[in-house]
């Protein structure tokens, strides 16, 4: 049997109705409810990318140190296609050693192909 049938089999039954356009409102109202907020943050700029390499430069951390440098450099890819092309290999080799000094001798080159106010 039709669910709307069996709801409104009778005509004089207005409280059916009622009941049943409220549970509708609700079920619509709150599905919306379960969407993650938006993240309206900018996107990492230069200056962000060169404070990273920077530190990385001074400690020589490799491994998961080296999100910060990822998520920035990431960040610059739309916006300077050009540099970003010139780092990205540098950062995937220096996520390939654990050396310490390899480390901030890569950071240190990153940080001289950024031009100077970028």
């Amino acid at each position: 049997m039709n669910l709307c049938h069996a709801l409104f089999r009778s005509t004089g039954n207005h409280l059916r109705m009622v009941a049943a356009s409220i549970a509708l409102v609700l079920m619509l109202s709150v599905s919306g409810c379960s969407r993650q907020p938006r993240d309206n943050s900018p996107p990492p700029t230069i200056t962000d990318l060169r404070a990273q390499l920077e530190h990385v430069a001074q400690t020589g951390e490799g491994g998961s140190s080296l999100g910060g440098v990822e998520f920035a450099l990431n960040g610059i890819k739309s916006t300077h296609r050009e540099l970003y092309d010139k780092l990205e290999p540098k950062y995937q080799s220096m996520t390939k050693t654990d050396d310490a000094e390899t480390i901030k001798k890569t950071a240190q080159e990153m940080l001289s192909e950024i031009p100077a106010g970028g």
